[in-house]
């Protein structure tokens, strides 16, 4: 299952968006905003993973996971009872915006297999968890976020998590991936029958997806043709 593009406002029911007994779900650029009590509520899901999402204003929680393993990334969540309320399974929790929910800013039970880096956790009423030693002291920050605006939570200029996830990168719902690794590109020229690897260097301030063209000989050296494709990264 993969969703993009979301927008969820006040719903009659419990949840925004309710998911169980799934391989894998892909849920990307996505706004949670009072969904009743929950924004996601996921059960069973083999791989979740949940990228860009915008949590704000519900009752309990703005993510219920239970036995789910995955990934959370660059999301926003504030003014949730918690932010992340989660049952057993595993979770790398990264380049978040965690603050200002009434709760834990990371409600657990059943002893859920945490990696917790590179967010910004602040002013959540009973603190970060019930317990902390999965919670990197060294790359989680806790400072005010600064947001500029309260619709869509942008940060002012001068956040600390502007530019403080990981790689330099800005956190919450705003921030993308920046390559910092140089990608290795196969080059085909049909022209003379070779194939050839080079290295393309790519400013680590580049973000990915990263468009490509590639230009090989067919069937004459005076009339290339161009292909474009994409670079993935891994």
């Amino acid at each position: 299952v993969e969703l993009a593009d979301l927008l969820l406002k006040p719903s009659p029911g419990s949840y925004g968006l309710s998911i169980s007994s799934c391989d894998t779900v892909l849920i990307s650029r996505a706004k949670f905003d009072s969904c009743a009590g929950v924004g996601i509520s996921a059960s069973v899901i083999g791989r979740l993973s949940i990228q860009n999402g915008l949590f704000k204003h519900h009752s309990n929680a703005g993510l219920v996971l239970t036995a789910c393993s995955g990934d959370l990334q660059f999301c926003t969540m504030t003014d949730n009872l918690s932010s992340l309320s989660i049952s057993g399974g595993s979770l790398i929790i990264k380049n978040n915006i965690i603050a200002g929910n009434t709760g834990y800013a990371i409600n657990r039970s059943n002893g859920p297999a945490l990696s917790v880096t590179y967010n910004d956790f602040y002013d959540n009423g009973l603190g970060l968890s019930q317990t902390r030693t999965d919670i990197d002291s060294a790359t989680n920050i806790f400072t005010n976020p600064l947001f500029s605006e309260f619709l869509d939570l942008t940060l002012q200029p001068a956040a600390p998590a502007k530019s403080l996830g990981e790689n330099g990168v800005e956190m919450g719902y705003h921030g993308q991936v920046k390559l910092s690794k140089t990608v290795s590109v196969r080059k085909l020229f049909r022209a003379v029958g070779k194939n050839e690897t080079s290295l393309l260097s790519v400013d680590d301030s580049m973000d990915f997806p990263l468009r490509l063209t590639a230009v090989y000989f067919v069937p004459s050296p005076f009339k290339p043709h161009r292909e474009k494709g994409w670079i993935r990264y891994r």
